[in-house]
């Protein structure tokens, strides 16, 4: 995988260089003996996402270091370094948020949280639609519930 060209100034590489795991096979991850056998595709999910959201933020710590180490706190000839660290910054924060979730997930799996059960929601008890946890195996709600607490969000 390449980089991405300078953007704005020269002197200010982007190169976020996630990790893929393209080539990892669900099959390929182990499940541990505590994770029920009907949650084992799930379990594989949540650890390749896990995996994928490691990568990107490892790639995106060291993107924003070596960027701040080669400017070297010299901004005035750059128009656009604070914006993109900015973007990289919110992206970092992004991508731990998503990695707590899923590590709750799977800390639900493992049945190391008393207050959950994975696969039924929150907020209605009801059980989560397996399609749902298949796009978002990491899910803590089901879809009306969800979309209920995101219209509550926008009054």
């Amino acid at each position: 995988m390449g980089s991405f060209p300078p953007i704005i100034c020269p002197r200010f590489p982007f190169s976020l260089m996630a990790r893929t795991t393209s080539r990892l096979r669900l099959s390929d991850i182990p499940v541990p003996p505590e994770i029920p056998q009907q949650h084992a595709g799930s379990y594989r999910l949540l650890a390749k996402k896990r995996i994928q959201l490691q990568g990107v933020i490892t790639d995106t710590s060291q993107v924003l270091s070596e960027q701040r180490q080669s400017l070297g706190g010299d901004l005035t000839d750059c128009a656009g370094p604070q914006i993109i660290e900015g973007v990289q910054l919110s992206l970092l924060q992004i991508a731990n948020g998503e990695r707590q979730q899923v590590t709750a997930a799977i800390a639900t799996l493992r049945g190391e949280t008393a207050e959950r059960v994975y696969g039924e929601c929150i907020a209605c008890g009801k059980k989560i639609p397996k399609a749902r946890l298949n796009a978002v195996p990491y899910a803590s709600t089901c879809v009306k519930c969800q979309t209920d607490a995101e219209k509550g969000q926008q009054l």
